[in-house]
C-alpha cells in the first residue's frame, strides 16, 4: 500500500483547491449572467479555475507519486497516469449526461481593455480532454497579473465544462486517496 509522505500537506492542496473552486464557480455565475461589470470578473474567474486545476492536477500526480513542478497544466496533465486521464475522460462525459463534453465548444478571442472585455467566438474547438487542458495551458500565468493598460489575450475559457471537471477531478482525487487510507474530507 502506498504510504504518502506529507498527508497532511495533500490535504491542505486539495483545501485551497476548493477554496479556488467555489471563487471560480461564483466568478463564473457573474460571468455567465452578463448583467452590469460581468467583465471585471474574467480575471478571476480565469484565474481562480485554471490555478484549481493546476492544484487538483498536481494532486493526482501526488498520488501517481509523480513529478508536479510548475504552471503549465499540459506537462502536468501528460505526466499523470494513461489509466487516470482515461477514467477522468469518462466520468466528464458521464457527468454531462453522456453527451460528448466537447462538442460546441469554441475558440474565443478576447481583448482585455482597461478591464473591459471583447469575446469574439472562432472555430478552433478542442476534440478531447488533453485539446482542453491545452486550450487554458497558460491562463493563470497570464491572466493573474492585470496591470497592463491593455492586454491582448487569445484563449479558449469554457466556464462551464471546465467546472464540470474540476468537480470530477475532486471525485477522482477523493476516490483514489481513499483507496490509499487518504480520508481528504477530514
Amino acid at each position: 500500500m502506498y504510504v504518502m509522505e506529507n498527508i497532511e500537506g495533500f490535504k491542505a492542496q486539495m483545501c485551497a483547491a476548493w477554496g479556488f473552486r467555489e471563487s471560480a464557480k461564483n466568478a463564473n455565475v457573474i460571468l455567465n449572467d452578463r448583467q452590469g461589470d460581468w467583465a471585471l470578473y474574467l480575471p478571476a474567474a480565469v484565474v481562480n479555475t485554471t490555478f484549481c486545476l493546476e492544484l487538483l492536477i498536481k494532486s493526482i500526480l501526488l498520488l501517481e507519486k509523480k513529478k508536479q513542478r510548475g504552471h503549465h497544466l499540459v506537462k502536468l496533465f501528460r505526466n499523470m497516469s494513461s489509466h487516470s486521464r482515461k477514467e477522468i475522460d469518462s466520468l466528464l462525459i458521464e457527468k454531462r449526461n453522456g453527451k460528448n463534453p466537447y462538442v460546441g465548444l469554441g475558440h474565443s478571442y478576447v481583448k482585455m481593455v482597461k478591464n473591459q472585455s471583447i469575446k469574439i467566438v472562432l472555430d478552433n474547438f478542442p476534440k478531447n480532454l488533453e485539446d482542453l487542458i491545452t486550450s487554458c495551458d497558460d491562463l493563470f500565468v497570464k491572466f493573474r497579473y492585470l496591470d497592463d493598460a491593455s492586454l491582448e489575450v487569445q484563449y479558449n475559457f469554457e466556464n462551464e465544462v471546465l467546472i464540470d471537471l474540476l468537480d470530477v477531478l475532486f471525485l477522482y482525487i477523493s476516490k483514489q486517496a481513499s483507496s490509499v487510507g487518504i480520508d481528504v474530507h477530514k
